[in-house]
């Protein structure tokens, strides 16, 4: 008997899934999972053997996430943003886990010092109503656009300039792993195994200022975590050597050390 785990959960069961395959060594022969801390979190706080649990990357695809097979200008043509206008993407479910009430919080502040930054939010889920109606209360509606659940996600990466995950919690996420894979610089919260794959090189770490266990769906958030998510956008955005750098590195990392082959 072998189990994959892909994360802990703090506010669900004191732990998830880990807890329930830390309980459950007696019976198991091998656990994998997908990141570095999951195996930590299993060894040290679920008392799990050391030889018992394995990091085993998800990984990407690179072939599939090749953005040299795409032509940029699709999605925004279809979405009429200008080519002259920076997209963040925010491609998520949209619940709680993944804070999207922060993202709009990142959008109002960034957009004092770059009106025309654009916010494209892929994906749908619980909260997708309540984001579109706070967004039009924010007055944010000709920054955040919304294209709901797709099932080719290479041509959002490819007019993206950079991808935003400002998730509470998360394992290692697919759309790093796929935005790297394409060539987009991530920002991301340091959460999970998100700093095993994401650092200065392809993008920027930023520290989560709330805690896991009790702030769940929290709608208030530290201005400095706010700050600091704008910080990071501008800098990767206003750097155009600086920029092509990170692009070229994203790649480069899925090939040498992320991708399904290795």
């Amino acid at each position: 008997i072998v189990d994959y785990v892909h994360m802990e959960e703090w506010y669900w069961r004191s732990g998830g899934f880990a807890r329930t395959s830390g309980a459950l060594e007696g019976i198991t022969e091998k656990t994998f999972v997908c990141n570095n801390q999951t195996r930590n979190i299993l060894i040290h706080k679920f008392h799990r053997s050391p030889e018992t649990v394995e990091t085993l990357y998800i990984g990407v695809n690179k072939d599939k996430y090749d953005e040299s097979k795409y032509t940029r200008g699709a999605v925004r043509k279809e979405y009429k943003i200008a080519e002259t206008r920076p997209i963040v993407l925010f491609p998520c479910r949209i619940h709680p886990q993944k804070r999207p009430f922060l993202m709009l919080e990142i959008a109002k502040r960034i957009r004092k010092e770059m009106p025309e930054i654009a916010f494209l939010v892929v994906g749908d889920g619980p909260q997708l109503e309540e984001l579109k109606n706070k967004t039009k209360e924010l007055n944010l509606s000709k920054n955040v656009y919304f294209a709901g659940r797709q099932n080719e996600m290479q041509p959002y990466y490819k007019d993206s300039d950079v991808t935003l995950i400002c998730s509470l919690k998360e394992g290692l996420a697919l759309t790093a792993y796929e935005s790297c894979s394409m060539g987009t610089p991530v920002i991301t919260s340091d959460v999970g195994g998100q700093s095993e794959l994401i650092d200065e090189s392809v993008g920027a770490v930023i520290p989560l200022m709330q805690e896991e266990s009790d702030s769940l769906d929290l709608r208030e958030f530290p201005q400095e975590e706010v700050e600091r998510y704008a910080e990071a956008i501008k800098t990767i955005l206003s750097d155009r050597e600086g920029y092509i750098k990170k692009c070229a590195n994203c790649r480069r990392k899925v090939e040498e050390q992320f991708s399904t082959d290795v």
